[in-house]
């Protein structure tokens, strides 16, 4: 009886020891991998071909991450270059003016803030000083809107056209048949696209018919 309780108990110990040496060598294993993944990232990053590698590859994304989105917009009138000029977000009306080539001898800039920041499918007009008596200045004093989305249709009954380039979705939205999703699909196709070169590419914009064009053909401009 006491031999076998002695087997026993060393049975039990040598299980025990097995284990004991499995977890240790396990570990072991797994450290010294651990370590030699540390050391050859410390070798790749100290290599110089390497940091050359990693450098460069973060200056493109920094370059990236400076690149500015770019807009179209027009400008037409008396500039020397009348066009639809492709510029960098946050350009202002002078640098498209100056794009232009500038204003011819009898453009007028009096009624243009230059130093504001155009958008895209926005439509920029200089005037020529032979206009100047005969424009309505409440076109640009209405700071509600953008200057040039309004422009005086010289009828009798003092009614404004809407430039379907430069106009919000709220200036969109008062004209006849055109209401929240047709105003979206106006301004979305401006931005895919650029500007519209006549009224009735309007039409062209999703679900824009014949039928719906005829209801306010007559209240727009470009």
């Amino acid at each position: 009886m006491f031999k076998k309780d002695n087997l026993v108990k060393v049975v039990s110990m040598g299980i025990v020891g097995i284990v004991f040496l499995s977890v240790f060598f396990i570990y072991n294993k797994s450290a010294k991998n651990s370590y030699n993944e540390v050391v050859s990232l410390n070798e790749f990053i100290h290599d110089d071909k390497n940091q050359d590698e990693i450098i460069e590859n973060n200056f493109y994304l920094s370059e990236e991450d400076n690149i500015k989105k770019t807009i179209f917009v027009e400008v037409k009138g008396e500039v020397l270059n009348p066009n639809v000029y492709k510029m960098e977000e946050g350009s202002i009306v002078y640098d498209l003016i100056l794009m232009a080539g500038g204003i011819t001898d009898k453009g007028s800039l009096d009624d243009i803030n230059q130093a504001r920041e155009i958008k895209n499918g926005e439509c920029i007009i200089v005037r020529s000083i032979d206009d100047e008596g005969v424009l309505d200045k409440q076109d640009f004093v209405d700071s509600r809107f953008n200057e040039t989305s309004y422009r005086h249709s010289g009828s009798d009954n003092n009614s404004f056209l809407i430039n379907i380039n430069t106009a919000s979705k709220e200036e969109l939205k008062t004209l006849n048949g055109i209401g929240d999703v047709l105003a979206d699909s106006i301004i979305e196709y401006r931005e895919e696209n650029g500007v519209f070169e006549s009224i009735d590419d309007i039409k062209n914009v999703s679900r824009i018919g014949s039928k719906t064009f005829e209801k306010f053909r007559d209240k727009i401009t470009v």
